[in-house]
């Protein structure tokens, strides 16, 4: 039995594409058997979906959503570079169509990608055995060094030994990175 939510509107959910577990599709499909009624998909750092796959055919996602009876708004969760860890700012309903959307997609990416691989080498000089290309495999079948988020790293240090879930090595890695600052 799928549990209710205790709320109508969640204007903050995440897909598979950055640390949901659900793809698009079902993200909607989940929300409509739980009750909400308009849900924003601000995945991290990506554009997001215009369409879906349906029946092999592509679908304008709002529509998608919209005839099943949930207001979809897209939206993105944009990570920041500042001094505080996990610092963000979520955007919604805009003209994804905008170059703009396009120039902080591709400057997201290239940045993820540098401090990713720094993390990476990090945690395997402080003695974790993880390696760049151990991430990207990871990921299955969009494995892609630009398709890669932290959710990545942490689930395979889950993996490794580090943490029971990609959420509790992830608190590891903040607690670790800053006992280091510290240093």
């Amino acid at each position: 039995m799928i549990e209710k939510a205790n709320y109508e509107v969640d204007l903050h959910s995440h897909t598979v594409r950055s640390d949901g577990n659900d793809t698009p599709e079902e993200l909607v499909e989940h929300a409509i058997a739980r009750g909400v009624k308009i849900l924003a998909l601000t995945d991290h750092d990506v554009k997001p979906p215009a369409t879906i796959d349906e029946d092999g055919k592509a679908v304008c996602i709002t529509e998608y959503a919209k005839a099943r009876g949930l207001d979809l708004i897209p939206g993105i969760e944009i990570s920041c570079e500042t001094d505080i860890s996990d610092c963000h700012i979520v955007g919604l309903g805009c003209d994804w169509e905008d170059k703009y959307f396009d120039d902080v997609n591709e400057f997201t990416i290239n940045s993820k990608v540098t401090g990713y691989k720094k993390l990476v080498n990090a945690l395997a000089a402080d003695g974790m055995d993880i390696t760049w290309d151990e991430v990207i495999s990871s990921q299955g079948e969009d494995a892609t060094e630009r398709n890669v988020q932290k959710k990545h790293i942490f689930n395979l240090m889950s993996k490794k030994g580090r943490g029971k879930t990609w959420a509790e090595a992830k608190l590891l890695e903040i607690g670790r990175a800053s006992c280091r600052e510290r240093v």
